[in-house]
């Protein structure tokens, strides 16, 4: 099966944490580079043409490898953690994270 986030992985970064927002219609990626990676959900390829992939907008947060992701339960924030000691609420906005895609 074709692995389609390698697609936007730099040579040895890779996916340490993924969290599915179903309210949102987005999937978040933390890297191994500490930033996120956010998807539109359901990832879509009908109407791609062949070796085009789908929209991904990414935000540098942290100095190291994220650990883990939550949205808080009204979806109005983001929570990282990192191996770099921190913990980041992101406000989330729908509209800003579409306009980047």
């Amino acid at each position: 099966m074709f692995n389609f986030i390698d697609e936007f992985l730099e040579n040895d970064e890779e996916i340490t944490s993924l969290y599915l927002a179903k309210n949102l219609q987005v999937l978040f990626a933390g890297t191994s580079y500490g930033s996120i990676k956010v998807f539109l959900w359901p990832i879509m390829f009908e109407g791609k043409s062949e070796g085009e992939m789908p929209e991904c907008a990414e935000f540098h947060i942290h100095a190291a490898k994220i650990s883990a992701l939550e949205v808080s339960y009204d979806n109005k924030f983001l929570i990282s953690s990192s191996d770099d000691g921190t913990i980041f609420f992101n406000r989330l906005y729908r509209k800003e994270i579409l306009l980047k895609l």
